[in-house]
This record gives C-alpha cells, sequence and structure tokens, in this order.
C-alpha cells in the first residue's frame, strides 16, 4: 500500500506511484483495466463488474495529504464505511467564522423590480411587484394637471416651449389721454391694418389660383372627353375596313375560281362584276 505522502488521485489507474496490480485472490473482483481486458471472467466464469466507480461524497479529502489512502475515497467496488468525515461542513471556513456565520441574522431579501409591459412608444420604468402601505389614503392627494392657454391639459405629449397670454392691465383716463398712449394706439392699428390686408391679399391670391385649376380641370375633362370619343370612332372604322377587306379577299378567290378554263369568256364575268357593283353601292 503507498505511503501517506503519496498524492491522491481521482482514479486509482491515476496513480503512477501505486503499487502494480497483482493478481486477485479468489473471490475478489478488484482487478485493473488491463487485466480484465486479458481476463473478463474469473475462476469461477463470472463476469467482472464493469461499473464505473461512485464518486466521493468529500472533494476536499483530495486536497489534505496528511488524509489515510482508503478505498473507499477512491471508488472500489467493495466499498468501506467511510472514515474521514469533515470537521464541519464548511471545511474552507475556521470554527470562529463558522460560529460567527451561523449566529448571523438573515437579512431581508431585496425586493425583485420587474419591467413594465409597455415597451412602445416610451422608455418604461421600473416599478415594484408590491404596492407601498399607506397608513392614511386621505394623505395621499393628486394634484389635477394643469391646463394650458389652448384649454388642453399640460400632460398632452407636447414638446416645445408653449405660449402664455400676458397679463391684461387696465388704462386709468389718464393713461389714456397721454401722448405716449395714443401714439402706441396709432402704431398699433397701423400694424393691424397692414396684417388684415396682406392677409386679404394672400388668400385673394389663393382663391385666383383656385379658380384657374377648376377652369384648368374643366378644359382638360373636355378633352379628355372628346378624345375618347375619337378613338371609339376610330374603332368602329378599323372595324368596318377589316370587314370591307375580308370581302374583298372572298370576291377576289370567286373571281380566280370563275376564270378557270374560261379565260377568253367575258360572260363568265358579268355576274361577278355585278356583284362588285352592289358592293361599292
Amino acid at each position: 500500500m503507498p505511503s501517506a505522502t503519496t498524492p491522491l488521485r481521482h482514479y486509482p489507474y491515476e496513480n503512477s506511484q501505486a503499487e502494480p496490480s497483482k493478481a486477485p485472490k479468489s473471490g475478489s473482483s478488484v482487478l485493473s483495466a488491463d487485466q480484465i481486458k486479458k481476463e473478463p471472467m474469473d475462476r469461477n466464469g463470472n463476469a467482472y463488474d464493469m461499473t464505473p466507480p461512485l464518486a466521493p461524497t468529500d472533494r476536499m479529502a483530495y486536497m489534505d495529504p496528511d488524509v489515510p489512502w482508503d478505498p473507499t475515497l477512491h471508488g472500489f467496488q467493495h466499498r468501506q464505511p467511510q472514515v474521514f468525515t469533515p470537521i464541519t461542513p464548511f471545511p474552507s471556513l475556521t470554527p470562529d467564522q463558522y460560529n460567527r456565520y451561523m449566529t448571523q441574522e438573515p437579512q431581508p431579501e431585496q425586493r425583485e423590480l420587474r419591467r413594465s409591459t409597455r415597451t412602445r412608444g416610451r422608455v418604461s420604468r421600473q416599478i415594484r411587484d408590491e404596492e407601498e402601505d399607506y397608513e392614511d389614503e386621505d394623505e395621499k392627494t393628486t394634484e389635477p394637471p394643469e391646463q394650458s392657454s389652448s384649454g388642453g391639459s399640460s400632460q398632452s405629449g407636447r414638446r416645445g416651449p408653449q405660449s402664455h397670454p400676458r397679463s391684461y392691465k387696465r388704462l386709468s383716463d389718464e393713461e389714456k389721454s397721454t401722448i405716449k398712449y395714443q401714439e402706441k394706439r396709432l402704431r398699433n392699428n397701423e400694424a393691424v391694418r397692414q396684417s388684415r390686408q396682406k392677409s386679404k391679399a394672400v388668400q385673394e391670391a389663393k382663391n385666383r389660383e383656385l379658380e384657374s385649376l377648376k377652369a384648368r380641370n374643366a378644359r382638360q375633362t373636355r378633352e379628355l372627353y372628346e378624345m375618347r370619343n375619337n378613338l371609339a370612332a376610330l374603332a368602329m372604322t378599323k372595324d368596318e375596313y377589316r370587314r370591307r377587306a375580308s370581302n374583298c379577299e372572298q370576291l377576289l378567290a370567286r373571281i380566280k375560281e370563275g376564270m378557270k378554263g374560261r379565260e377568253n369568256t367575258c360572260y363568265a364575268v358579268l355576274p361577278i362584276l355585278e356583284e362588285v357593283a352592289t358592293f361599292r353601292a
């Protein structure tokens, strides 16, 4: 048997310093892999057990060179009661650390966060699974949304600066009678008059353009109707000429058929000429 300083391996055949395998004794099935290949049967004619060895229960025993070599730790078939047992379930901890760990109070678990199901349009913020408990529901007040100058809510999603009406201040009769106020009123009235004239000119230009577009549309519609009528007439004329051409071909074939053997007889052509005269009429 190897000494205690021999480095332990997971399986016996990996231990290069172990003693070479010897012939098994009667009634024993502990053989090396090479011997099992050469002699798959024992002396009694029974096959050896080829099931792989079980993994050791304690993997930290391989790292301790002072642990005595035991077949139980290396997965032999004839298992013996396990000799080595760890002192504590945490071999890497000292007794003080283990006691300190066992005496600590469990920390409250951190609440898990879940993402909102709304993923399109805007970034969804994280909300808690459990709603917060309020002692008094009356204390929780929600302020109504501010109304903008246009009458809609300020939280309608509109971005950018918004215009607000100026504060209106009523002036007294003395302030209105001053020259400065009168000049301001005159300038304001002139600006309003010019703005109205400009908007009126723009509207008149738009109306004129609209009338011209309407007239152009009516003219093009009339031209399109006339072109469609001309195309229909041409199609009818084409069909008529095709019918006449087919009649002429049939008449020419009859003339050629009637002239066979009677080239010098003019009486054979008279009925055909009568048909031609009828066709031209």
